[in-house]
């Protein structure tokens, strides 16, 4: 016999898991990790109810038969083990997925179940799990225990993962993570074991209460955290809008600039048009935002290229080797555009992390250019005086040659461009002003038009004017094969200068390489950095520090002056540290510094030390001029040949963990 409380506890429990379900179906979200969830939580439902229909019944409230109550004991048992296992499934699927990646793995694990289920389906006939020795009592039979330990099994299994991740993870937000689904996955243990002692009350029921309470709270705490940190990031980003050097630029030569994160939803605007403001605000679905401005904003003739170039999935793979990738399309009114993909960032495992969308207006530059091309056609099938007034027309610099590369003519732009005058010999100037610029560029570049001559086509390269007194100018060059009316093939070359279009490029690729707080190394662009000294073979000291109960700081203080205290502590790395190592933050309030040439313990206290001494010595007033610590890991890097940047940064995490054991600035090397 069953207490009377059974169904009553029963009922609660059932109440509480609908609340959750509703609060869950409720909000939405864009993470598969919520429809687990869900769904685990429907089974559970169903457990209570089975569960509640049982206890109803044994505590005699509701009257039925004893094949009724058979196969309603029978459904509850297989509901409980299929519960186990799908509590193992969505543990699980949270950490790594090891066994849901494998099928083979996963099949073997659903031994048990299917067993289980046989057993229970077809113990009417042999009787060996259980028998009813009267109306609401039964007795085990020999293979009960095959169902017990099948139980037991799913739920160890799912305890024993969480330790193996745990184990392996060094990252200390995934750890929390991961204690949070230790103790998820041990409430229904301890219930399943209390339920033996204790079987007249619903252990098992209120166990799940227990586990899915703690982690809803739990995840829709970890989701108001995301959520602070995405908050934080658009405000560091609008930090960077900021910046006005740079701000200038963008200003200057894009009508919209967007802030992508590869596997993000909602892309961050730095600046955009009327009009696609407008767009935007009328898309409900934030997915489709992207490919909705592109349809909505270019010419059809365009648009199947500009969806491939603006397909996130294969953006990975088109900007491998490169910071910038570039298209020219027509939009919805006829103008001409560039849109450009700008790498920002790049993860942990150098892959992609964000990147810059940009969308420039180049619609005056490109009718001029098609023009001049036009009028150029016209100009050599003509043959008359006009020809050469065209090119001394044109904003571009224009050289013709013949396939001796003897110069037929040159334009008054392109003289200006290269200093020169129409004074000048021409034939043995140009080819000095080639060897000085084009410097070991000249063979690849001469291959290059030599086979434009004999198969046509175009071929375009850049070099650099140097210049001592005024600043360097970047020159675009572009060669076309052509035909005169007479049938002579001459050699087109146009020159345009580039350095505004320079300059932004390299304004962006300072703002992708940089952290926008501290104005130091970010973590991609330091890791690189520290790659080549390694690739290099010069040794030094890679030391990882982060702030102490930083946390706190920014509790008592606000997050404003946490990020005071972030700049000083990067400003007193800029103090203590030469223009040749490479100091970086690696995010949060943890950073890293590498000396190079530091490859002794003594050179190395000298420069920790006096780290320290710098840090002693700044006062920030938003903290009330209290000291701040700093705990640090240090490692020698000297075998590149065994150990890669990577293996060297967990040697210097682990040492650093180890100095947090003491208090105040405290460095730990690793051994």
């Amino acid at each position: 016999m069953v207490s009377d409380l059974y169904p009553v506890i029963n009922v609660f429990c059932l109440c509480l898991f609908l609340i959750i379900l509703f609060k869950e179906l409720s909000t939405p979200k864009n993470n598969k990790r919520y429809s687990m969830f869900s769904i685990l939580i429907w089974a559970i439902i169903l457990f209570c109810v089975l569960n509640c229909v049982w206890g109803l019944i044994a505590s005699k409230i509701i009257r039925t038969t004893q094949h009724t109550f058979y196969f309603v004991t029978v459904l509850l048992h297989i509901s409980v083990m299929s519960l186990a296992m799908m509590w193992m499934i969505y543990v699980d699927s949270q950490l790594h997925s090891y066994i849901i990646k494998h099928k083979i793995l996963l099949a073997a694990l659903s031994i048990p179940l299917v067993l289980g289920i046989i057993l229970f389906a077809t113990n009417r006939i042999t009787g060996l799990v259980f028998f009813h020795k009267s109306f609401f009592e039964f007795q085990h039979r020999s293979l009960w225990k095959i169902y017990s330990y099948g139980v037991l099994f799913y739920y160890v299994i799912a305890v024993l993962e969480c330790i193996f991740v745990y184990s392996k993870e060094t990252d200390i937000s995934k750890k929390k993570k991961i204690r949070a689904f230790f103790f998820f996955c041990f409430f229904p243990l301890i219930a399943y074991f209390w339920k033996i002692y204790y079987q007249e009350i619903p252990c098992k029921c209120m166990g799940y209460v227990l586990a899915c309470l703690f982690i809803y709270i739990f995840n829709s705490t970890e989701e108001a955290m995301q959520l602070n940190i995405r908050l934080h990031e658009a405000d560091n980003f609008k930090k960077i809008a900021t910046n006005e050097q740079i701000l200038s630029s963008i200003t200057d030569s894009y009508e919209c600039l967007y802030m992508f994160k590869i596997g993000g939803v909602y892309p961050l605007v730095l600046k955009n048009t009327q009009r696609i403001s407008d767009i935007v605000s009328t898309v409900h679905d934030p997915t489709k935002i992207f490919s909705e401005v592109v349809r909505k904003t270019t010419n059809a003739d365009y648009l199947e290229k500009m969806l491939l170039f603006t397909n996130l999935a294969s953006l990975e793979e088109r900007m491998q080797d490169k910071k910038i990738v570039s298209m020219e399309f027509k939009g919805t009114q006829n103008e001409w555009c560039r849109a450009s993909w700008i790498k920002v960032s790049v993860d942990e495992e150098g892959f992609l992390d964000k990147v810059l969308y940009a969308i420039q207006n180049i619609d005056e530059e490109k009718k001029k250019e098609l023009e001049f091309q036009q009028k150029l056609k016209t100009a050599l099938e003509n043959q008359n005086e006009i020809y050469a007034e065209i090119l001394q027309m044109q904003s571009n610099g224009i050289l013709v040659t013949d396939m001796d590369e003897n110069i037929l003519t040159v334009n008054e732009t392109a003289l200006k461009l290269f200093h020169l005058s129409e004074h000048d010999d021409l034939s043995t100037v140009f080819p000095s002003i080639i060897d000085k610029y084009l410097k070991d560029k000249k063979e690849a570049v001469f291959k290059k038009l030599h086979t434009v001559k004999v198969k046509g086509g175009y071929f375009a390269f850049e070099f650099v004017i140097e210049n001592q007194e005024t600043e360097n100018i970047y020159v675009y060059a572009e060669s076309k094969l052509a035909k005169t009316s007479l049938g002579k093939k001459i050699l087109i070359t146009s020159f345009v200068d580039i350095t505004k279009n320079k300059k932004v490029e390299k304004d962006l690729v300072l703002l992708s390489e940089t952290d926008s707080l501290t104005q130091i190394n970010n973590r991609g662009s330091g890791a690189k950095k520290i790659e080549f000294l390694f690739g290099k073979e010069k040794g030094g000291l890679l030391c990882i520090f982060d702030v102490d109960k930083f946390k706190s700081i920014n509790d008592n203080y606000g997050h404003i002056a946490g990020d005071k205290v972030l700049s000083a502590i990067a400003d007193c790395m800029k103090k203590a540290f030469r223009d040749k190592d490479v100091i970086m933050r690696l995010g949060g309030d943890e950073f890293a510094i590498y000396a190079v040439g530091v490859t002794e313990k003594q050179n190395a206290h000298l420069c920790i030390e006096r780290f320290f001494d710098e840090i002693n010595k700044t006062k920030i007033q938003e903290i009330n001029n209290n000291p701040v610590y700093i705990s640090l890991g240090a490692v020698f890097c000297t075998d590149f040949q065994t150990y890669s940047f990577d293996d060297y940064y967990h040697m210097a995490d682990k040492a650093m963990y180890k100095s947090k054991t003491y208090a105040g600035h405290h460095y730990e090397f690793f051994e």
